[in-house]
C-alpha cells in the first residue's frame, strides 16, 4: 500500500475460493501515541488510562475522560478507497485496515473470504491501554457477482482500550446471484 494507495487487482474475471487479506495494513500509531490517518484514535503514552479506537466509517470507540471525543469517519461511501485510521496508544495500539479494489470486466466468484479488518488494540495491564485500528475499505466492481463468500471490513477490538470503527464496502454490480 505505497502512498496510501489501495491496492487494485484488474482482470476479467475472479474466481475466488482462497483469502485475500488486508487486516493491519491500514495507518498505524506515531511515536506520539496518536493513532495515524484522518480518523487516528487519541492515545496516551505514559498512563493508566485508555486510549481511544481509530475512526473510519464510523466513530471510533473512546473514553471520556481523558480523550478528546471520537475520532470521526471519513472516506468515501460509494467509491471506498482509504485506509483505516489507527488506533492510539503505546506500542500495542492497533493498525487499521488497508484498501482493496477488484475491478472485472466479467464476473467475480467470491466463494472464498476478502478482509481488510482492523487489528485490535492491545495491553501490558494494567498500564497502557491501547485503542483497536479502523477497518479498512474493499470496493468490488463487476457486471456479475457470484458465490457465498464473505466480506470483512471490522474494526478492531481493544482489551481495556476503545475499539476501532468499522470500514468501508462498496458492492458496484447490477447482478448478484448466489
Amino acid at each position: 500500500f505505497a502512498d496510501d494507495e489501495p491496492f487494485v487487482l484488474s482482470v476479467a474475471r475472479l474466481n475466488l475460493d482462497g483469502v485475500v487479506k488486508a487486516d493491519g495494513f491500514g495507518y498505524g500509531t506515531d511515536a506520539s501515541c496518536q493513532g495515524e490517518g484522518p480518523g487516528g484514535g487519541w492515545g496516551i503514552c505514559s498512563s493508566t488510562d485508555p486510549s481511544n479506537g481509530g475512526a473510519h466509517g464510523g466513530d471510533g470507540g473512546y473514553f471520556d475522560p481523558p480523550g478528546n471525543g471520537p475520532a470521526l469517519p471519513y472516506g468515501s461511501i460509494t467509491e471506498p478507497v482509504t485506509l483505516g485510521s489507527g488506533g492510539g496508544g503505546l506500542s500495542l495500539a492497533g493498525p487499521g485496515g488497508g484498501a482493496i479494489k477488484i475491478i472485472a470486466t466479467e464476473e467475480i466468484a467470491l466463494n472464498g473470504t476478502i478482509t481488510s479488518d482492523g487489528y485490535g488494540g492491545g495491553s501490558s495491564y494494567p498500564s497502557y491501554p491501547s485503542g483497536g485500528g479502523a477497518g479498512g475499505s474493499i470496493w468490488l466492481i463487476a457486471p456479475l457477482i457470484s458465490g457465498n463468500g464473505n466480506i470483512s471490513v471490522a474494526g478492531g477490538r481493544s482489551l481495556f482500550g476503545a475499539d476501532g470503527s468499522g470500514g468501508r464496502m462498496s458492492i458496484d454490480t447490477p447482478q448478484l446471484s448466489s
